[in-house]
């Protein structure tokens, strides 16, 4: 993995952990979080996309076999990469009683719903989700269907064709979610293609920018994208996408970092973002809302635990050995072909 693409998620999974701490702190007090209300969660979130897509790409370049072959290893991994800490989150919270987000009341979901959010499909059955963090993982899911046939477009690196292919994601994005609300999920088709822009360039810059700058780039980013959300008054789909587009170029162009304190941390943060992920609203409900504690210093400290509890537990238990898991099975099924 390169140390670029771990600050990468590092920094996508803080943005979304700070929204959501911030939003909790203002609401004990009565108020709300403004400008940055959901657009920090939001552009962590897209900034996910786009780590993934990158990292999938690189992922297939390696994969055995080709077509079929290559794609179905692919989603046999993605499914059990996915699924398994999925499931024990939703069947967990709602066991618990855990609300939609910290400050909400817990409503119990009906079978079907509860269906939909264990097979990660609420944006296509309309449901709620049991935990709102998970509505990022029906999306991610649904474009994993498609990144296999856009890996073939993409691999060849030719501009014109990754020209093409970017293009009608971006007006696919634009134009399928008004035509009904299950087409939601293509509004974030460009940020997917920013990764495969990235993948696709390089090789073809040279890594010309200093390791340093990556993070201060990120953060300016971050700055800028925050005040044209709020000038905006909302989500912009084109200003997501331009977003996504320059963080994905900008991955090939800058070098490495060789910081081995840096990257030892972002790391270890990288490998437990997705427990991070799905765990931290159940903590900040637990040490805000649920147990009897007086200071922010204490709830604070408790809420920090029981998410590096989970997360930790989650990864060792369920995430780590499922991933193994998938791999042995996807490899199975690519020897087997490739032996016929």
């Amino acid at each position: 993995m390169l140390p670029n693409l771990d600050a990468l998620r590092t920094f996508a999974v803080l943005l979304v952990l700070a929204d959501h701490v911030l939003e909790t702190l203002a609401s004990l007090d009565g108020g709300s979080f403004h400008p940055f209300d959901r657009s920090l969660g939001r552009l962590g979130v897209l900034l996910f996309f786009v780590h993934t897509c990158f990292v999938l790409m690189r992922s297939l370049e390696r994969g055995e076999g080709s077509g079929w072959t290559l794609a179905r290893a692919f989603y046999v991994r993605r499914a059990f990469r996915i699924y398994p800490l999925a499931i024990v989150c939703v069947l967990g919270v709602v066991a618990a009683g855990v609300p939609a987000r910290p400050w909400e009341e817990f409503r119990f979901p009906d079978a079907f719903d509860l269906a939909s959010n264990l097979l990660l499909v609420m944006n296509l059955t309309a449901s709620p989700e049991v935990l709102v963090p998970l509505w990022s993982l029906p999306v991610e899911l649904q474009m994993y269907a498609l990144l296999p046939a856009v890996f073939l477009i993409a691999r060849s690196r030719d501009p014109a064709r990754l020209g093409a292919i970017y293009l009608l994601s971006l007006g696919a994005a634009l134009a399928l979610p008004l035509l009904s609300p299950r087409f939601g999920m293509v509004a974030y088709a460009p940020c997917f293609l920013a990764g495969v822009v990235g993948y696709a360039l390089t090789g073809r810059l040279a890594p010309r920018i200093p390791a340093w700058a990556w993070l201060p780039f990120l953060g300016a980013l971050a700055s800028v994208f925050v005040a044209l959300e709020k000038a905006a008054g909302g989500h912009h789909v084109p200003m997501q996408a331009a977003a996504c587009l320059a963080v994905g170029a900008a991955i090939p162009a800058f070098a490495q970092s060789t910081q081995a304190a840096l990257n030892r941390v972002t790391h270890a943060v990288a490998k437990y973002s997705y427990g991070i992920y799905l765990f931290h609203l159940p903590a900040l409900w637990l040490a805000f809302y649920r147990l009897p504690l007086e200071s922010r210093l204490a709830q604070s400290v408790v809420a920090l635990v029981v998410l590096a509890t989970l997360t930790i537990g989650g990864y060792h238990l369920i995430e780590a050995p499922m991933i193994r898991r998938g791999a042995r099975i996807s490899q199975r099924f690519a020897q087997g072909w490739i032996a016929r």
